[in-house]
Formats: C-alpha cells, sequence, structure tokens
C-alpha cells in the first residue's frame, strides 16, 4: 500500500466519528450562542473552533501530510 492510499484509507475510516463528533458538539452549542446572551460569545467560540477544526483534521492535515512527508522505502501494510 502507498503512502497515499494509506492517508486516504485513514481519512475513510475516520471521517464518521470525527464529523458526528463535530456536529453534536456544534448543535449543542447552538442555544447558549442563539438563547444567552452571558454564554454567546463562549458559543460561537465553541461552533467556529469546531468547524475549522474539523475541515482542519479532515482536509488540510492529509493534504499536508501526503505533500511534505517523504517516508523512504517505508512498506504501509493492511
Amino acid at each position: 500500500m502507498s503512502m497515499k492510499e494509506a492517508v486516504i484509507d485513514g481519512c475513510h475510516s475516520r471521517i464518521k466519528p470525527i464529523f458526528l463528533t463535530s456536529i453534536d458538539t456544534i448543535i449543542g452549542s447552538l442555544p447558549s450562542a442563539l438563547n444567552d446572551q452571558f454564554w454567546s460569545g463562549f458559543g460561537w467560540a465553541v461552533i467556529w473552533g469546531f468547524s475549522f477544526s474539523t475541515v482542519l483534521t479532515l482536509i488540510v492535515i492529509p493534504v499536508a501530510y501526503n505533500k511534505f512527508v517523504k517516508v523512504k522505502g517505508a512498506v504501509f501494510s493492511t
């Protein structure tokens, strides 16, 4: 298995747990972000933070790893 295939396989196996956890936290933060003036800033910070970290984890990090890390002679097994 090549490094590119290993990165793609890792992304496919982790997309559902990462996405579901992020969506659950975002939906759970919506009531405080929309209803309570005192907690509104915290709620929006959590929502935007989880949105950004989800995109970073599922798209940016695998692409950067595949582009910049060169593994010489490594064999990835399944």
